[in-house]
């Protein structure tokens, strides 16, 4: 089926289903992307279009990061729960401006969170 993860790419381009087809599979199989506050009031859910703006430097960017972090993260690893969606993410720099260091920085400080949380650091250490 088009849009598989780890496919040929050119498959997802394969027109296989009507549009009607493709939002009712998608509308059905995606759930809400739940964000930390205060952004977990933006209506992130599938069927939803949002824009996205503001001033230099006001978190655009990094609202998108983290959304892209929670959908890439599993649900659970090795028995740590990361509260992810495990999904595919298309990210789509229009401007060139994508860092993929900012990126594994986000992804490194939400395991270490969630590691946290199951495997509290004594304070003896």
């Amino acid at each position: 089926m088009a849009g598989e993860v780890g496919g040929d790419p050119r498959a997802w381009l394969a027109a296989d289903e009507t549009a009607a087809a493709f939002l009712s599979r998608t509308l059905a199989t995606r759930p809400p992307i739940l964000l930390p506050p205060p952004l977990h009031r933006a209506p992130l859910r599938p069927g939803n279009v949002v824009e996205i703006a503001g001033p230099s430097n006001s978190g655009k960017s990094q609202l998108l990061l983290v959304a892209a972090v929670q959908c890439i993260l599993p649900k659970e690893w090795k028995g740590v729960y990361l509260g992810g969606l495990g999904k595919a993410v298309m990210y789509l720099d229009l401007d060139c401006r994508f860092d993929v260091l900012r990126l594994a920085q986000i992804l490194r400080n939400r395991i270490a969170k969630c590691c946290e949380c199951t495997f509290p650091v004594s304070s003896k250490e």
